[in-house]
């Protein structure tokens, strides 16, 4: 009946106080008057004065990553424009590392008598940079507590940061999930598009020159009866590390890579178990109580193979159990910063994985690398004059010989 009143009062945040994006937004309306009647349900549209889109102009997914020569879609409301004119505002776009300084787009209202602008920009190299761009830069994505990874970018320092991604990400924050998107990019800049005094961000690839992953890697030939998620085995799927796609484990491995890790990706470091196994050479799955066919160097394609295939030109990690954290691998990552500089990527992981190995029981000791020519890994020797374990390094074995 028109002479009821409805009302309904909001915050403009959710449940957990944090203030919602744009979007559509349900609400519940109570009676005022007649007191005590059935309350009303409805959706309210919340639009920011400047919006990222999609090409269907509704405000883009918050960890969706754009592309270099993709197009960038923004939205704006402008009150109080002349209904006679069909009016044009510029808002500013900047990325955070390319082009701090920003381009300008124009966005043209969509009729004389509305509020809405809307306008589109290719992304191209000026703002975000692509391939070979001559800039030191690095990337990280960890599925676990961070410490080693933020011990990574800070050892880094003063290379270029292109994003930490952190298990199921952060929107907040702006912190990126480890989904396949930001796998298969490997480093992120945010574009920030500025009207007045309002702004929104989106990421877009821009690949790093380094990247380190920190989680769980899984080789079929030691994982599969004890990981009950795992899909069927596939030959292309054989070795794979653990992400993130919502709050659903997914996995990402060396097909996931393929075509993607090309465009400025020199070295990455998994920190995970048994990812760049090649040749079995010190007989890790040679048990006879296993329930698969033992291994061993053979005809066999290893899991290290399939990755050396995928583009980058240093492969850092390990060939069975890699250190737990979140001491350890943190403490592996730190020596290899440590050792970098005078021993270059591949000794100073394999040196930074021996010591730490001879002091912490062994852990480390499954360290391996792989370049474009040569494979390395550590061999346990066990010293009977001092009754302890040592770690020996052994390579380069050149890629012929696997």
């Amino acid at each position: 009946y028109s002479w009821w009143r409805f009302e309904t009062v909001w915050d403009g945040k959710d449940n957990n106080g944090n203030f919602v994006g744009p979007g559509e937004y349900p609400y519940n309306a109570y009676a005022i008057f007649p007191f005590g009647a059935d309350s009303k349900e409805g959706k309210i549209t919340v639009i920011s004065p400047i919006t990222i889109c999609d090409s269907n102009w509704k405000p883009l997914a918050w960890d969706e990553i754009l592309k270099v020569g993709g197009t960038l879609y923004l939205q704006a409301i402008k009150e109080k424009s002349d209904p006679n004119l069909q009016e044009s505002i510029v808002v500013t776009v900047k990325s955070n590392i390319t082009n701090p300084e920003g381009i300008q787009v124009t966005l043209t209202e969509t009729t004389p008598t509305s509020d809405l602008y809307r306008g589109s920009t290719i992304i191209v190299p000026s703002l975000v940079a692509t391939g070979e761009d001559e800039v030191d830069e690095f990337a990280s994505a960890d599925i676990t507590e961070p410490n080693d990874s933020d011990t990574f970018a800070a050892g880094m320092s003063p290379k270029k940061n292109m994003g930490e991604a952190r298990k199921e990400g952060d929107e907040d924050k702006m912190t990126p999930s480890v989904n396949l998107a930001f796998m298969q990019s490997a480093g992120i800049e945010k574009l920030t598009a500025i009207y007045g005094d309002t702004s929104d961000t989106a990421f877009c690839k821009n690949q790093a020159d380094w990247f380190y992953y920190s989680g769980h890697g899984y080789c079929r030939d030691l994982w599969w009866w004890w990981i009950p998620w795992l899909p069927p085995e596939e030959p292309e799927r054989q070795t794979e590390i653990r992400i993130y796609e919502g709050d659903k484990k997914k996995l990402f491995g060396y097909k996931d890579a393929q075509g993607k890790w090309n465009e400025n990706l020199d070295t990455v470091i998994f920190a995970a178990c048994s990812v760049l196994d090649v040749n079995d050479y010190n007989g890790n799955y040679n048990d006879d109580w296993w329930p698969l066919p033992e291994q061993g160097p053979s005809d066999k394609i290893f899991p290290g193979e399939k990755w050396a295939t995928v583009g980058p030109k240093h492969l850092l990690g390990y060939n069975y159990y890699a250190p737990l954290g979140p001491i350890i691998d943190t403490e592996i990552i730190n020596r290899w910063l440590g050792y970098l500089p005078i021993m270059g990527r591949t000794r100073a992981w394999l040196e930074a994985n021996a010591k730490v190995a001879m002091e912490e029981e062994g852990k480390g000791r499954h360290a391996c690398a792989i370049n474009e020519m040569s494979y390395w890994y550590l061999k346990s020797v066990y010293d009977s004059k001092r009754g302890k374990w040592r770690y020996k390094i052994i390579g380069p074995i050149p890629r012929s010989k696997w």
